[in-house]
């Protein structure tokens, strides 16, 4: 037991249906003037945007709009988006879209105020003056990065994803309004929906974890226990998409203050390696992490088994918890989603690479259960 731990909010969250509306209430109460709104092709085309358009249209707030962010922003990517806005002045940035969107955001808010390059910034802690002030209005259920205060950034020179990371980068505002969300498509739904329940299964058994941390991280598990798989089969059920609305950003502060493991610290690199969707790696190692971890905590793991399988039927305690793999695997089925890195395209020639770069990820000190790199490459040998 540690003599202290600290736990950091630094977001007001605003949620229900229609939510969004108030967003031109809390521009004025900020007192911005210059605004970027950042988002992608993808939401602009959608109408999610013009929703937000319609709202500070309508309260007769000016804005400039950056629309180009791309998938698994890269630092390049950042750079060059930085690159195209530096010479404007900015006091607030909307963000509009997913993990990709926000991240972006945030790397830009950086930019704005301390200039250079983002891979200039990697760590926490490492930028001088504080970032522009960011409002969020996530439109995908997993990222959690509406209330963190850290961006990933992939770097494929280097074949990592990179963590920058400050307080300020928090969003002051995000708004979960699930109207933005009910035509997400349901592959989406089942990619960020796994990335939000990696976040909770691994900040609820995280060596970091707390009371208030588990109490969040636990609730989320069981609310997407009953929300993920309506919402995947129909995105318009607005229960079940709020549901997961509300869980993806609720681990976001649990996890986000427990801090994660070794599915994340694998999903980190193989990020690096391969264009490919981070809630989906995630997905596919859970089980496998899972398998490893458990002996480190039964109990806490039988406690996710009960609120994966909604049951608690008579079984010991390591039983239940040996039980999770499978129970993420039954999820991972239902919501067809793929279960082996191999049909995702990671190569099994490079995971002595991808092991040894992970055993030098910063989430494996958080892990339940120590690690080495031969350790790490069972694990990627078995989820192949």
């Amino acid at each position: 037991m540690r003599n202290h731990q600290e736990f950091f909010l630094g977001t007001r969250l605003i949620f229900g249906l229609g939510c969004v509306e108030k967003m031109g209430d809390e521009i004025r109460k900020q007192g911005s003037k210059e605004i970027l709104i950042v988002t992608d092709a993808g939401i602009v085309k959608s109408g999610v945007f013009d929703v937000v358009r319609q709202v500070l249209d309508s309260s007769h707030i000016g804005y400039e709009v950056y629309d180009q962010v791309e998938p698994n922003p890269d630092v390049y990517h950042v750079d060059r988006s930085y690159h195209l806005i530096h010479n404007r002045t900015f006091d607030l940035i909307i963000a509009i879209g997913g993990g990709s969107v926000i991240d972006t955001a945030k790397a830009l808010a950086l930019l704005l105020t301390n200039k250079g390059f983002i891979r200039d910034y990697e760590g926490r802690g490492i930028f001088k003056n504080d970032a522009i002030p960011l409002f969020a209005v996530p439109t995908t259920v997993g990222t959690g990065s509406e209330v963190t205060r850290a961006c990933v950034i992939s770097d494929h020179e280097r074949h990592l994803k990179m963590i920058v990371g400050g307080p300020s980068l928090a969003p002051k505002v995000t708004f979960l309004d699930a109207n933005l969300v009910t035509k997400l498509p349901s592959h989406l739904v089942a990619a960020t929906g796994i990335d939000a329940l990696s976040h909770a299964v691994e900040g609820f058994v995280s060596k970091n974890a707390n009371p208030i941390t588990d109490a969040l991280n636990l609730y989320a598990i069981n609310l997407i226990s009953s929300s993920i798989r309506p919402a995947v089969a129909d995105s318009s059920n607005l229960e079940a998409i709020n549901g997961m609305l509300m869980a993806s950003t609720i681990t976001g502060i649990g996890a986000g203050n427990a801090s994660l493991g070794i599915v994340h610290a694998i999903s980190h690199v193989i990020g690096g390696y391969y264009e490919v969707s981070h809630g989906m790696v995630n997905g596919i190692l859970l089980p496998h992490a899972i398998r490893w971890n458990w002996i480190a905590n039964p109990m806490k793991f039988a406690t996710i088994h009960d609120a994966l399988a909604m049951s608690h039927i008579q079984r010991s305690t390591d039983e239940k918890a040996q039980g999770t793999t499978e129970a993420v695997r039954s999820l991972l089925q239902d919501i067809n989603l793929p279960q082996r890195l191999s049909e995702i395209g990671v190569d099994e020639s490079k995971l002595d690479e991808i092991a040894e770069q992970t055993s030098k990820d910063g989430y494996l000190l958080f892990n339940p259960r120590r690690l080495s790199k031969d350790n790490i490459k069972t694990i990627l040998q078995s989820a192949m």
